[in-house]
């Protein structure tokens, strides 16, 4: 795409506003490329431990306030809001920061024991620690008769 960036499109067949149609979609392309996480949805690493799942969130310009994390039935949440506002009397020559709403799920292993789950924040990372149980040995389950 970089060969585009430089393209000039004054002159397209000798239709002026066809030129200007590809440099905005240029335009529009290079703003995308720019954005650090899609449609404001942070970024997420996760790592699977020996004693356990490690989910990393970046988060920057939020604290422990503005973050929710829950698990429902097998599925481990993350939510939160960035909140955008001005001091009073500041009126702003532009604006570029948005608020925005994101929320993202995933489904947990069978494996973790959710009773210990443990998250915490620092520097902008959110970390969601997520210890496996110990093995459950199989049962035996006596048949009863009649």
């Amino acid at each position: 795409m970089t060969g585009l960036l430089s393209r000039r499109y004054e002159d397209i067949g000798g239709f002026p506003a066809f030129g200007r149609m590809f440099a905005d979609f240029d335009r529009m392309f290079r703003e995308m490329d720019q954005r650090s996480y899609p449609a404001g949805l942070p970024e997420v690493r996760t790592r699977n431990q020996e004693d356990g799942y490690e989910v990393s969130v970046d988060l920057p310009g939020l604290t422990d306030a503005d973050i929710k994390v829950e698990i429902h039935k097998g599925v481990l949440t993350i939510s939160g809001a960035r909140k955008v506002s001005a001091p009073e009397g500041y009126q702003s020559l532009r604006r570029e920061r948005r608020g925005h709403q994101f929320s993202r799920s995933f489904t947990l292993p069978d494996e973790v024991d959710v009773e210990k789950v443990k998250a915490s924040m620092k520097d902008g990372v959110l970390n969601v620690s997520l210890p496996k149980r110990p093995e459950v040995k199989p049962r035996q389950i006596a048949v009863a008769q009649g």
